[in-house]
């Protein structure tokens, strides 16, 4: 068995640098490593059995599938956020709400700060089909329900 190798405590880049390097070595054929951080900053290397590679590789990937999992339904608004489309809703301004208090923390407290919230959450725009029809109000005989409106 072979002693763990110490690594000088450093900075949060050279420690991404090396998990990096890491990974690289994991995925090439007959070098299985595996990496346990001690102590804070500092890390030690334990080079490991093909099984145990084998193993960590599959616990990593249990955790990330529940991590995933857990992430739920910000995950949709992350992708709607970055893919800068259009989120479309009927009535929806207490979604909108809930939606940003829930997913990216506390709503803010004035309306000029809501409004830039809003832009960077719904980078492509947001629209509310029922404040969308309000100026034609008589054309729908004061009818803005959604079914209504799509007849």
């Amino acid at each position: 068995s072979l002693e763990p190798l110490e690594l000088e405590p450093c900075n949060a880049f050279l420690r991404a640098l090396t998990y990096q390097i890491l990974d690289e070595l994991k995925a090439s054929p007959g070098c299985p490593c595996g990496v346990r951080c001690e102590g804070g900053w500092g890390m030690k290397l334990h080079k490991v059995g093909s099984s145990q590679a084998e193993a960590d590789a599959a616990a990593a990937e249990v955790r990330m599938r529940d991590l995933h999992a857990a992430a739920g339904f910000s995950l949709i608004l992350s992708k709607l956020t970055h893919s800068g489309k259009p989120a479309v809703g009927h009535n929806c301004m207490l979604d909108i709400l809930y939606s940003m208090e829930q997913f990216n923390g506390p709503l803010p407290s004035s309306w000029s700060d809501f409004q830039q919230a809003c832009a960077a959450y719904f980078v492509g725009g947001l629209y509310d089909t029922k404040y969308l029809v309000r100026p034609a109000f008589e054309i729908f005989q004061g009818a803005t329900a959604l079914g209504d409106l799509f007849q």
